[in-house]
């Protein structure tokens, strides 16, 4: 945020997509104004759009678009690698439909620590070392590894 004294901030933590309609009622908004004046003009106009508003600083802003890039960017990265995996092999990428919503879903109803379930969850490295024999892009591989270890290490 700029330094001047009438100077705030409207964050939508939101992914936008060019022409894709948004339910403005699930977008949650992280405020920060220099005073309670402005503050409060950055409120009414988010509470017209979201009842989701927050007060966040610009180092909490900041560390949110870590975690806000994690959840969006990097799984979607992961669902990228997961339907070139399944169409190696000639597989209908349509079957991961099903747990590609379910996976959020869960998490937001459990958490996600609680909703972690497969191998590396259960500590299965025989499904593991199975997996990794099939995985056959060697970056594919080395995080399917990384992600394993980090999950096993971090298990409920």
């Amino acid at each position: 945020m700029c330094n001047t004294p009438r100077s705030g901030v409207l964050y939508p933590v939101y992914s936008f997509t060019k022409g894709a309609e948004v339910n403005w009622a699930q977008v949650p908004f992280l405020l920060e104004a220099h005073s309670f004046e402005d503050l409060a003009i950055l409120t009414n106009i988010a509470k017209a759009l979201s009842p989701l508003t927050y007060e966040v600083s610009s180092a909490g802003r900041n560390h949110l678009h870590v975690s806000a890039v994690m959840i969006n960017n990097f799984t979607n990265h992961l669902y990228t690698l997961a339907f070139a995996h399944a169409k190696e092999h000639n597989l209908p990428v349509e079957t991961l439909f099903a747990i590609m919503k379910q996976g959020p879903d869960k998490a937001i109803a459990m958490g996600p620590k609680a909703a972690q379930t497969g191998p590396a969850a259960r500590g299965d490295k025989q499904t593991i070392d199975a997996h990794l024999e099939r995985i056959i892009d060697p970056e594919v591989k080395q995080l399917y590894t990384l992600l394993s270890e980090s999950i096993s290490k971090h298990k409920a």
